[in-house]
């Protein structure tokens, strides 16, 4: 399997320096695009390679016919569809409009004030109403939690989300908030025993670092702190915490301001000391201390992979690779499509986790681009583009509440996984980008019995259609509280909201991810039908290259 697994930085030095004639491997060829894996090398160097193939901002590659460096406009050896698919988009008036509710949501979102100039978003805005069905409906007005625990959650994983989107749509301060509240969470003043990293293990800031817990409350927390009244869930997430390095990457190339480059390398680095597996899956664990777990998810480690091919790591690029690679038909059920991940009896378990398989980690592995082989791109889209009927993820809900005498209708989206029931709008969202990115790079019949570009313009005219509705996008749309979905009646009026099928439900209050994913998906494709953009893609290399490193650390919490 491994052999299987060349980087496309093999493949271009191939490019670069081989006079042979022999045939491209198919992985290699695979990984740059091209349409005919016969060509030879001379015949591929020949040819007039895509951004769309190549990908945005890499490194120059001699040999080549035209480039898709960030210098190549300056340099004149840019590739026909660089400005089309590599730079910001203009935003047509519509969208901008669209935007602009996305941006108005996010802003009003209740934030954490214990800190002077930062502090992270409520994942959940006001209930939107449950439904009427009496005491299976009535929903907490503040938030999910608010009618057991009086209090709200504030996850790191929607924060970081909202990061990206904010730092894309050049709300550089509104970002910055975010991001300054993980840094209070991440650098303690002195040595926490048994949770913190160090010089020691190689961080780059020399700092004490404390990984960051998946969700707070709105009242202060110091760092490396991971029960008590106001953690909310303080299990050390390692997808979470690749997200807050991803969310600090993509803002320091924006910026320039390299301090918050030398966190996000500090993050990577702490995984990696703290959760690799060395077994034939490699990747990396899903929870590190205080609570650490030994399974290994996929979706966490397309993640990691992102981060790490951000940061121009290739170790962790490739450990990370060939775990998402290998569960590729690892859960037997389900053949076609990337496992949730493996069990964990023991530490780096490498038996598989017999659950359902997660939309995010058939989607956006293909963000990633973890993932170059087309046969299984397809093989992954055409399993979840099914219908639920039919065991796929596309599903119809039908908007029964509404707002003030408006609703949405009848709208289409996708289930969290193959076992849940109802559109889960974050999980939607970001679908919605890998299937345009795929459209693009591949064409719109290049899915066997899924009419692609139908199925996208009906998933993004959904969510337009909800956000006009709600003036954001909820994390559903259907009725019923957690009594209703106990009862775990999926065709009542009101089944308790969009059900995951694997442990939790999502209920009708306006979501941060949700919102910020679409953000995202509008940038990425501004116009219904045109061309993607990637540098609005989370997982992509910036679209500015990363700054040189300095020396100050000003953006850091004081030491004592």
């Amino acid at each position: 399997m491994r052999k299987r697994m060349a980087s496309a930085a093999f493949c271009l030095a191939l490019l670069a320096g081989s006079k042979a004639e022999a045939p491209l491997p198919s992985d290699e060829c695979e990984a740059l695009g091209s349409l005919n894996c016969s060509l030879s090398l001379r015949q591929l160097r020949a040819s007039a390679p895509s951004c769309v193939a190549l990908g945005c901002h890499g490194s120059y590659v001699r040999g080549r016919s035209c480039q898709c460096t960030a210098q190549c406009d300056r340099h004149g050896n840019c590739c026909p569809d660089y400005k089309q698919y590599c730079l910001m988009a203009d935003i047509p008036p519509e969208t901008e409009l669209q935007l602009q509710k996305v941006d108005a949501f996010l802003e009003e979102q209740p934030r954490q004030s214990f800190l002077r100039h930062g502090g992270l978003l409520q994942t959940f805005g006001s209930s939107l109403g449950g439904g009427n069905c009496g005491d299976l409906c009535t929903l907490p007005e503040h938030c999910p939690e608010f009618g057991s625990s009086k209090r709200c959650r504030f996850d790191v994983y929607d924060n970081a989300v909202a990061a990206i989107y904010l730092t894309k749509r050049g709300k550089i301060e509104s970002a910055r908030k975010i991001l300054d509240a993980f840094l209070h969470l991440l650098y303690p003043p002195l040595k926490i025993p048994h949770v913190t990293f160090g010089r020691r293990d190689g961080l780059p800031s020399g700092r004490w670092l404390t990984l960051i817990g998946s969700s707070y409350t709105d009242s202060e927390v110091k760092p490396g702190i991971y029960w008590g009244k106001n953690v909310v869930d303080g299990g050390v997430d390692t997808g979470n915490n690749a997200w807050v390095g991803l969310a600090l990457a993509q803002f320091a190339a924006e910026t320039g301001e390299s301090c918050y480059l030398v966190a996000a390398q500090d993050i990577l680095t702490a995984l990696k000391k703290g959760a690799d597996c060395d077994d034939k899956l490699l990747g990396y664990m899903a929870k590190l201390r205080p609570y650490p777990a030994n399974y290994r998810s996929t979706e966490h480690n397309i993640d990691v992979f992102a981060l790490a091919k951000i940061l121009g790591d290739e170790d962790a690029m490739n450990r990370a690779r060939v775990f998402v690679q290998e569960m590729f038909g690892h859960n037997e059920r389900y053949p076609k499509s990337f496992a949730m991940g493996t069990d964990g009896a023991v530490p780096c378990d490498t038996s598989t986790m017999k659950t359902a398989i997660p939309a995010d980690a058939q989607f956006w592995a293909l963000l990633a681009g973890v993932e170059n082989t087309k046969e299984r791109q397809v093989s992954a889209l055409e399993d979840s583009l099914q219908s639920v009927e039919d065991g796929g993820m596309l599903t119809t809900d039908e908007d029964l509440i509404g707002r003030a005498n408006r609703s949405a209708g009848r709208v289409r989206g996708l289930r969290f996984t193959n076992w849940g029931n109802g559109a889960q709008w974050e999980n939607t969202a970001s679908a919605m980008m890998a299937m345009s990115m795929f459209q693009q790079k591949y064409g719109v019949d290049a899915l066997q019995g899924v009419e692609l570009e139908d199925e996208i313009k009906g998933i993004r005219r959904s969510m337009l259609r909800i956000l006009d509705t709600y003036g954001s996008i909820p994390a559903s749309i259907l009725g019923g509280n957690k009594q209703a979905w106990k009862k775990n009646e999926h065709a009542r009026e009101f089944p308790g909201g969009s059900d995951t099928g694997i442990g939790w439900t999502y209920y009708r209050y306006p979501h941060v991810a949700a919102n910020a994913w679409l953000g995202l998906a509008l940038l990425h494709q501004p116009v219904e039908g045109g061309p993607v953009h990637q540098h609005a893609n989370p997982y992509a290399v910036p679209l500015k290259p990363l700054p040189q490193v300095e020396k100050s650390l000003k953006c850091l919490p004081r030491k004592r």
